[in-house]
């Protein structure tokens, strides 16, 4: 995977996927994706919001919440009628966005390693 040639290709506001970032006091504190879909494994749930990433320092500072407004923002901007987001751990930043729970969806390749997704909607 070259990270700088995918950084470079999602840094558009017009074609999927978008990559939004988050900046505090010049640091890269953040980021997430407005993509084709929430997950290849679910390909009807189009368009998707996801790869949130705050680092550490910035964890519980209103990053992850800015990022998400920003994608919603995006979203609305783009005409979409709704986004989706597949998560496991940022349940509680989409519920306090707005995002409704779709639901559950199982995860992994097999049964003892398998995780529960939460699949959620906003429009």
């Amino acid at each position: 995977m070259d990270v700088a040639r995918d950084f470079a290709a999602e840094a558009n506001r017009r074609d999927l996927p978008v990559r939004l970032v988050a900046f505090v006091d010049e640091a890269l504190a953040g980021t997430i994706v407005l993509r084709e879909r929430a997950m290849e494994a679910l390909p009807a749930y189009t368009p998707g919001l996801g790869g949130l990433f705050v680092a550490e320092p910035f964890r519980r500072r209103g990053v992850g919440t800015a990022l998400i407004a920003a994608g919603m923002n995006l979203v609305r901007e783009r005409g979409d009628g709704c986004v989706y987001a597949g998560t496991i751990a940022a349940r509680n930043l989409l519920k306090k966005s707005g995002w409704e729970l779709v639901g559950w969806k199982v995860i992994g390749p097999i049964p003892h390693e398998q995780e529960h997704l939460a699949l959620y909607r906003w429009r």
